[in-house]
C-alpha cells in the first residue's frame, strides 16, 4: 500500500514571463507524491508552466533544457520516479532575461526541483482513495487554411478539414484534480480550468496532453487592432479562435459529472 500526499506553491517570479500579456500568468507549482510505508518516495508529479527554451536556438545539441536540471536534482536528492507535467504555456510563457547556456538550464531547473522539495517537507495527506476519469471526443473548427493545405498535401499526416477531431479528459486521484489541454494554451484557460475544480487538493492543468493542436488562444489574439505582441505568429500556429471556448465548455461538462 502507498500514501498519497499533495502540495502547491508559486515559483519563477524572477525569470518566467508572459511576453504577450505580462499581467496574465499562472506561476503555480502543483505536486502529487506517492510514498511507501517507510516514507520513501515512490513517484512525484510536478506541474508547472514554462517553455523549456533557455537554450532556445543557441545550440544544435539535443537538450531537455531546464528540465534536465530539474530531473537531475530530483533524482539525486529525492529518489524514486520523478515526473514533470507541462502546464498552460501558450501566449509564450517562457524564461526571460536568462542568458542561453547549459549552466543556466541546469541552474533554473535545479531551482525548480529544490523549491518542489521544500514544498514536500510539509505536504497535505490525501484523505480520499477514490479515482475518477472522464473524457470526451471533440470536433474543433479549423479556420487556419495552412493546416488544411498541409494536411491535403500530406505534410501533416492527419486530416484537417472543416474540423479536426481531438479529445479532452478530466480526472481525479484522491483529493487532486487534473484537466488536459490539447495544445499550448494561454494562462487564462489554465486558470479558468482550475476554477472549475472544487477539490480540496492540488489542481493540475496538463498542457499538450491528448493532442498538440498548436497555440490555443483567447479570441482577442485574432483581432489585429488589439496589437497583442507576437499575435501574428501565435495565431498563425493556431487552428482558430473558437478552440479555447470549446475546451472550457467541455471541461465544464466533464467536471459537472
Amino acid at each position: 500500500s502507498v500514501d498519497l500526499f499533495y502540495t502547491n506553491g508559486n515559483f519563477g517570479e524572477d525569470w518566467v514571463k508572459n511576453i504577450s500579456e505580462p499581467n496574465e500568468i499562472d506561476r503555480s507549482v502543483s505536486v502529487l507524491q506517492l510514498k511507501d510505508k517507510a516514507g520513501k518516495n515512490i513517484a512525484t508529479l510536478t506541474n508547472f508552466a514554462c517553455h523549456p527554451t533557455i537554450m532556445d536556438d543557441a545550440t544544435t545539441s539535443a537538450s531537455a533544457d531546464y528540465l534536465w536540471g530539474y530531473y537531475k536534482t530530483m533524482d539525486k536528492q529525492h529518489g524514486g520516479i520523478n515526473l514533470f507535467l507541462q502546464g498552460a504555456i501558450g501566449g509564450w510563457i517562457q524564461p526571460e532575461d536568462v542568458p542561453s547556456s547549459f549552466e543556466n538550464a541546469d541552474k533554473y531547473g535545479s531551482l525548480l526541483a529544490k523549491y518542489t522539495l521544500e514544498l514536500l517537507k510539509k505536504p497535505s495527506k490525501n484523505n480520499s482513495n477514490s479515482i475518477s476519469f472522464d473524457s470526451k471526443t471533440v470536433e474543433f473548427p479549423v479556420e487556419n487554411q495552412t493546416f488544411k493545405m498541409l494536411s491535403k498535401a500530406g505534410v501533416i499526416k492527419r486530416e484537417f478539414g472543416t474540423t479536426v477531431t481531438s479529445e479532452i479528459a478530466y480526472f481525479s486521484i484522491g483529493d487532486c484534480s487534473f484537466a488536459t489541454h490539447p495544445g499550448e494554451t494561454v494562462p487564462a484557460l489554465g486558470l479558468a480550468s482550475k476554477d472549475l475544480m472544487k477539490n480540496k487538493g492540488a489542481k493540475f492543468v496538463m498542457g499538450l496532453s491528448q493532442d498538440a493542436l498548436g497555440y490555443i488562444l483567447k479570441p482577442s489574439f485574432f483581432k489585429p487592432e488589439n496589437k497583442i505582441p507576437h499575435s501574428d505568429y501565435l495565431t498563425g500556429m493556431s487552428i482558430g479562435p473558437q478552440t479555447m471556448d470549446i475546451i472550457l465548455q467541455t471541461l465544464r461538462e466533464l467536471a459537472a459529472h
